[in-house]
């Protein structure tokens, strides 16, 4: 479902499925049914949203998150009842409607944004609360990879709220060999680095190599404000694996020389995207990029649902990578 700034919605869980059970690192054990809500932003600034519940004994909860995973909580993105995050970036953002312990019913979600243009009338929609349940509760489509099945809106001859048919989305960003989440100037987050796990649906990480095979530098890198990523890479893996939908994907792939030690010749390297070579013979020091960050983008097609980011050593140094990110930009024939 949309969200938007400045607006009130009108909602309830009742007769809706559970997918998710925790919320980033809390304890809280949210075993009602799900709605959740994508908020578009567009400025860097404050987002309040406050919820509330008439019916007694209800104790709901709201979440926001950076990306379609429970595990992407924003700082400070949560709350009993409400919550204001400050200086948010411009980016897609999820709001989660959840219910403690099976809770769940009829809520009001508001959501207040600061400097964000004013919302097209056509989408209001009643801020009452009714225990009522809505006109249709049918399934329309899912996020990933909550598997959260969205309710249709209330019925409305208003064109816009209808869905119109589009790519299921995937968006995530990497720390490589980081151990910290951080968001990039273009809003992005970049998720600690982690090694692959087959099994879960949406799975990720580096394999090969081994957990400390990674450097990390403070010195100041040149020709980027986002420092963080730059400054830590991982370095020994024979590759990154994601686990995805088919589709199209646009692959950044960020490069910093942060290895003191490394001279011209000594770590050359290729890369290649779903098996076809895309970087050969790349050496960081040599084409100028010693604490200088570097980023190459491709696209790719995932046709059998795993992306697959590898790594061929050239020389005596093994390759290293400082950030992977990954987001889908279309549909392709599986």
């Amino acid at each position: 479902m949309q969200a938007y700034c400045m607006g009130v919605f009108a909602g309830d869980t009742t007769g809706k499925s559970n997918n998710a059970y925790r919320y980033g690192d809390l304890a809280w054990p949210e075993t009602g049914p799900e709605d959740v809500y994508i908020l578009h932003k567009t400025v860097v600034g404050d987002v309040r949203v406050r919820l509330l519940w008439e019916a007694w004994g209800q104790d709901m909860d709201v979440f926001l998150l950076y990306g379609p995973n429970p595990s992407s909580l924003v700082q400070g993105g949560f709350g009993d009842k409400e919550f204001t995050v400050r200086n948010l970036a411009p980016g897609t953002y999820y709001i989660v409607v959840d219910g403690l312990n099976g809770s769940l019913g009829a809520y009001q979600l508001s959501v207040e944004c600061a400097g964000e243009p004013s919302p097209t009338p056509t989408l209001t929609l009643t801020p009452t609360i009714t225990p009522t349940p809505r006109p249709t509760n049918t399934a329309m489509f899912s996020y990933y990879p909550m598997l959260y099945k969205q309710p249709t809106l209330t019925p409305s001859p208003t064109p816009t709220l209808t869905p119109s048919p589009t790519v299921e989305p995937y968006a995530r960003g990497v720390n490589c060999g980081g151990t910290q989440l951080y968001q990039f100037g273009d809003g992005q987050y970049y998720e600690p680095d982690q090694p692959y796990s087959p099994g879960p649906q949406f799975a990720w990480g580096w394999v090969g190599g081994g957990a400390n095979d990674k450097w990390s530098t403070t010195n100041n890198i040149y020709g980027t404000e986002d420092d963080v990523v730059f400054q830590t890479h991982r370095y020994a893996m024979n590759e990154y694996r994601f686990n995805v939908p088919v589709g199209r994907y646009e692959v950044r792939l960020h490069f910093a020389e942060v290895f003191p030690y490394a001279h011209v010749g000594n770590r050359v390297f290729a890369v290649e995207l779903e098996g076809q070579r895309v970087m050969d013979r790349f050496d960081m020091v040599a084409l100028g990029f010693k604490y200088t960050a570097h980023t190459e983008t491709f696209t790719t097609d995932v046709t059998d649902g795993i992306l697959n980011v590898s790594f061929v050593s050239q020389s005596a140094y093994a390759p290293a990578i400082n950030g992977i990110r990954v987001t889908r930009v279309g549909s392709v024939s599986p």
